[in-house]
Formats: structure tokens, C-alpha cells, sequence
């Protein structure tokens, strides 16, 4: 996964371990990325933190999804 976003600007893959915490994003517009893997074969846990820059226009979005 790391290779994956080896050219995002924006897009932190966390060492095997580390668990995103909202401290990493806040103010900012990154968004870090861990990944575990799961008690059941060929799945993977992604624990992803990130800051919410457009929250009224996103919530907005979904609210017209909805409808």
C-alpha cells in the first residue's frame, strides 16, 4: 500500500503498528492511512484520519443523496 501512495501529497501510509490519530490532521488537509490485517483470511482492517475541510457542502451532498 505504501508504493500506492508514494506520490500523494496528501495521503500518509502510517508504519505497520501506528494507528492514525485526529492530532495528525487537524489544520491540515492530509490524511493518514493504517492498515492491519484481520482474524479472517484475505481481509484487511484500514483505519484511515482525516479532517473534513467542506463538511456543511459534503453534508449538503449526502442530504440530497438521501432524498
Amino acid at each position: 500500500m505504501q508504493e500506492q501512495y508514494t506520490d500523494e501529497t496528501f495521503v500518509h501510509v502510517l508504519p505497520a503498528g501506528q494507528i492514525p490519530h485526529t492530532r495528525h490532521v487537524r489544520g491540515s488537509n492530509f490524511t493518514y492511512i493504517s492498515v492491519f490485517p484481520d482474524r479472517l483470511p484475505g481481509r484487511a482492517i484500514i483505519i484511515a484520519g482525516m479532517r473534513f475541510l467542506q463538511w456543511n457542502k459534503q453534508m449538503q451532498v449526502v442530504g440530497k443523496l438521501e432524498c
